[in-house]
């Protein structure tokens, strides 16, 4: 390893949490908190048909954790946030869990 390789950036994997509470958002932040994901952003607004959300982006290095603990489990509201973020795609339409996003429109699912 080089001396400029020991001073590289960390490469980070990204997510997204949606939440209608505040309790909600606790708790699933408690529980991908112990798989080694960091919230760095929280706010609450409304989505496009007026509904108040938590929204939370949480990080974690790549490459730390492969498989969530014993015990625990994966976060399924979780979703790749980079676009063209190497190693990560964007989600596709209909992958996002409860949301569909055609044409632009902005609907919950079950």
């Amino acid at each position: 390893m080089t001396e400029l390789d020991a001073h590289a950036p960390p490469k980070w994997e990204y997510r997204l949490l949606l939440k209608q509470t505040d309790r909600q958002m606790l708790l699933e932040l408690n529980q991908i908190g112990r798989d080694g994901w960091e919230a760095f952003g929280l706010s609450y607004d409304k989505d496009l048909k007026g509904v108040m959300n938590w929204t939370c982006w949480v990080k974690r290095p790549v490459g730390v954790w492969s498989e969530p603990r014993p015990g625990t489990t994966p976060a399924t509201t979780a979703t790749p946030a980079a676009e063209g973020a190497e190693g990560v795609e964007a989600p596709k339409p209909g992958d996002v869990p409860g949301f569909d996003l055609p044409d632009g429109d902005f609907e919950l699912r079950d």
